[in-house]
């Protein structure tokens, strides 16, 4: 890849791996979880699921434009699982990401609550790139009729069909 001039760079999300403060892990994550789910809404709280991260990958993004080895025209983002829903959030929010790719990240929460006030396909309007979504057909957590729905929301009236969902 990096002949070809392709760079990659992998971030702990919050409560993940090194940025684990304190408590290890899974137990670090519940406790912002909980921390969060108990403040209240007009004291300032992180948002530990998804935004807060996404707020430190478009500071990354930032960054790699001030890299002169690195073409910021030509900016893109990758994710698994949670770091599919991160990466389809980044390509919303940040205009210098030129493309994602999706690997069955989260589409529709089961429920949404303060930490998780929106589903990600509620945000379809705003992605401003374009998106390689890779899901399985018969994965529970994400069932085919999402993934359709959001191939509806995300086509929005184009006549250009880059693939097809389900299969």
């Amino acid at each position: 890849l990096a002949k070809r001039g392709i760079i990659g760079v992998a971030i702990d999300a919050r409560y993940h791996g090194e940025r684990a403060v304190g408590a290890k892990g899974a137990a670090a994550y519940q406790k912002a979880i909980l921390d969060a789910w108990q403040t209240p809404a007009d004291k300032p709280r992180e948002h530990p699921f998804y935004y807060d991260t996404v707020w430190d990958l478009m500071r990354l993004v930032d960054f790699l434009q001030t890299r002169p080895e690195i073409d910021a025209s030509r900016l893109g983002m990758i994710g698994f699982s949670m770091g599919g829903t991160y990466a389809y959030l980044l390509g919303c929010a940040d205009d210098m990401v030129r493309a994602v790719v999706v690997f069955y990240g989260t589409i529709v929460y089961a429920t949404t609550n303060p930490l998780k006030p929106i589903s990600p396909i509620e945000k379809a309007d705003n992605l401003r790139c374009p998106v390689l979504g890779l899901f399985g057909a018969e994965d529970p957590m994400i069932p085919v009729e999402q993934v359709r729905d959001l191939e509806e929301r995300l086509r929005g009236g184009h006549e250009e069909r880059p693939g097809e969902v389900g299969g």
